[in-house]
């Protein structure tokens, strides 16, 4: 009987283990989350000479998007979104959200984020540094609808992680 016993719990362990396991694989961000898909399309478009136009932004954005960095909240919308993005294209060569991210995972229509983005003010410095972003979305009909994030660039001597 004390054997059975021993059987039945190390069965009950594993399962409960196997079940943690996936539990913790199913918040863990996939890579074709909208957020993912949004930050391959930015790194790309970046680059490019073309400004950001609402439509660009509308594949990855609701309309009535709200978007905070560092509790300021911008204008609602793709509007505004679109000319935030095209005035730091005008003021960097190089903005890089680097990939993939340093965590990630999801819980319920949210999905939470801890990145480096790499910044090039001038096309002949290599690098001006990194800034560490954490915050998170909520996703709304597949679309972001609040990029909630906070933003802090390390000094000049330890920007580089």
């Amino acid at each position: 009987m004390r054997y059975l016993w021993k059987v039945i719990m190390t069965a009950c362990l594993l399962a409960s283990l196997t079940q943690m396991a996936q539990a913790a694989e199913d918040h863990h961000v996939q890579q074709d989350s909208v957020l993912v898909q949004m930050f391959k399309w930015f790194n790309g478009a970046f680059t490019e000479e073309e400004k950001f136009t609402e439509e660009d932004f509308a594949r990855y954005f609701t309309d009535d998007i709200v978007f905070v960095l560092n509790g300021k909240r911008s204008p609602k919308g793709l509007k505004s979104l679109t000319e935030r993005f095209n005035t730091l294209k005008e003021n960097y060569h190089v903005i890089e959200i680097k990939l993939p991210m340093e965590e990630e995972f999801s819980a319920g229509d949210k999905i939470f984020t801890y990145h480096l983005n790499r910044g090039q003010t001038l096309k002949d410095d290599p690098m001006s540094g990194f800034s560490h972003v954490m915050g998170y979305v909520v996703i709304k009909g597949g679309k972001i609808d609040l990029l909630n994030f906070l933003d802090y660039t390390a000094p000049e001597k330890t920007a580089t992680p």
